[in-house]
């Protein structure tokens, strides 16, 4: 089993001007979890593409390893999990985007 860290160090997101969130920091290793809690429109969603690689932080760094080896953003999804009690698409994908992201997180076909 590989153990496997997920680090953020002093996210930040803007857009048009306005703050969306800032200085989001934290570690996760394996076997823990991250709960992003809030209402709706508390940008949740937001943190979560951040951290997923669907968008870009406006400043700070996110990484990735894998038994103590730098993870390529490309493979992050490959190393973490997302538990939702609502099945919801990405607004910023396509359809095919959106099922191709879904089969790279099960690593099965969909259907």
């Amino acid at each position: 089993m590989s153990l496997t860290e997920i680090k953020c160090d002093n996210l930040s997101k803007s857009s048009s001007g306005r703050t969306i969130f800032q200085d989001l920091s934290f570690n996760i290793s394996s076997a823990q979890s991250l709960t992003v809690t809030g209402s709706n429109g508390s940008v949740r969603s937001t943190v979560i593409k951040v951290i997923a690689n669907l968008i870009h932080s406006s400043k700070g760094n996110i990484s990735v390893k894998s038994d103590n080896a730098e993870v390529p953003r490309g493979k992050w999804v490959e190393k973490a999990g997302l538990l939702t009690p609502y099945l919801n698409l990405y607004d910023g994908l396509t359809g095919f985007e959106n099922l191709d992201f879904f089969y790279l997180l099960t690593g099965s076909a969909p259907g």
